[in-house]
């Protein structure tokens, strides 16, 4: 019986490391849940198995490398490049993006739900972190 639980354990860590290592082009969203008669940015939501999420930020990766980040804005999504943020360093620590593939351990305490090639996490807080692997 032990053998088949530390087997498991086994199996799960294997299974959720490779498949952060197997993701080389997402799309990365970062919002908070809201409810249904809250409204921003009309293209602003997603629906998740949480509820409606209200998007802060859109990022886009290739090859594990940052592209470009969408910020959600009332009046619509503000663009800003990979340039733009590597001349900005306070924009760029303000969103805090591009640490999913170097820090996977921070969302050991989020609740993790999986919809076909979607990942959806959430915090105590009600933030949500959701995971699209593109091809």
């Amino acid at each position: 019986m032990r053998i088949q639980i530390k087997l498991y354990i086994l199996v799960l860590i294997s299974i959720t490391f490779y498949s952060y290592e197997s993701i080389n082009n997402a799309e990365i969203i970062k919002g908070h849940l809201v409810s249904e008669d809250y409204m921003y940015n009309p293209n602003g939501f997603i629906q998740s198995p949480f509820g409606r999420i209200n998007i802060k930020t859109h990022s886009f990766y290739k090859n594990k490398r940052l592209q470009i980040v969408l910020e959600n804005r009332s009046e619509g999504f503000l663009e800003y490049t990979i340039e733009d943020l590597r001349n900005d360093t306070l924009l760029l620590n303000q969103y805090k993006i591009d640490t999913l593939f170097n820090d996977t351990k921070q969302f050991e305490t989020y609740t993790k739900q999986i919809r076909n090639d979607t990942v959806f996490y959430k915090s105590k807080k009600d933030e949500i972190l959701v995971m699209i692997e593109s091809k």
